[in-house]
């Protein structure tokens, strides 16, 4: 069968009085293989925060998410973190983040590799629940021509954080080399590794890509 892929990604920032401004994220990525849908998945993003000139600031944030490889039907999700800023000089900068956040889970089995332990009446499993929310992100310049960016996200739930925890941590990474002033070769890299799912899916999954960029 033909492989179709889909991929979008957009970002764009409205800029605020002050320092602060309103920042968009929002990606889809799909691939079918015939009639099978082999990857389905997507997030949007809201953020208020400031762009990057103080060096302790708050951010307010809301969020939707699905992946279909889960069986995570949606996420939705709104919260807050403090903001600080680490490090900023010429080639690197850190940024460290704490905070909180409530979030609203629908699930399916589709994601159940062990078809033994799915219920043999399956219903849609929601998850419901106050979540802290902790992360870090930095950029190093490598050489003239190739710099490194790498963030990391750790959640976990509030309220049962020591008798049962469920946490989620994220890590992606990307070198970007300059072959020349617009051409540009990405090595990406991310993962996610998840603890007592509202389904039990696998705890970890990752992914890798290579592109090369032409910029106008």
């Amino acid at each position: 069968s033909d492989i179709q892929d889909f991929s979008v990604y957009t970002e764009s920032v409205l800029k605020a009085k002050g320092s602060f401004g309103c920042t968009y994220i929002g990606q889809i990525d799909a691939t079918l293989s015939g009639k099978q849908i082999l990857q389905n998945e997507g997030f949007f993003q809201l953020k208020y925060r400031d762009l990057d000139r103080k060096k302790s600031s708050m951010e307010y944030y809301a969020q939707y998410q699905w992946n279909g490889a889960w069986g995570m039907l949606s996420r939705r999700l709104i919260g807050l973190n403090f903001r600080e800023r680490i490090l900023e000089a010429k080639g690197y900068d850190l940024y460290v983040g704490l905070g909180t956040f409530y979030q609203d889970e629908r699930w399916n089995y589709d994601g159940v590799e062990d078809l033994s332990i799915i219920p043999a009446q399956p219903s849609e499993v929601t998850d419901r629940q106050l979540r802290l929310n902790s992360y870090i992100k930095g950029a190093i310049k490598l050489t003239s021509k190739c710099d490194f960016v790498c963030q990391t996200y750790l959640q976990s739930d509030a309220l049962q954080i020591l008798s049962h925890p469920k946490y989620r941590w994220y890590w992606s990474s990307e070198i970007v080399y300059n072959i020349t002033d617009k051409w540009l070769l990405g090595i990406n890299y991310d993962h996610t590794f998840n603890k007592n799912n509202p389904v039990p899916i696998n705890s970890y999954y990752f992914g890798y890509q290579t592109n090369l960029s032409l910029k106008f």
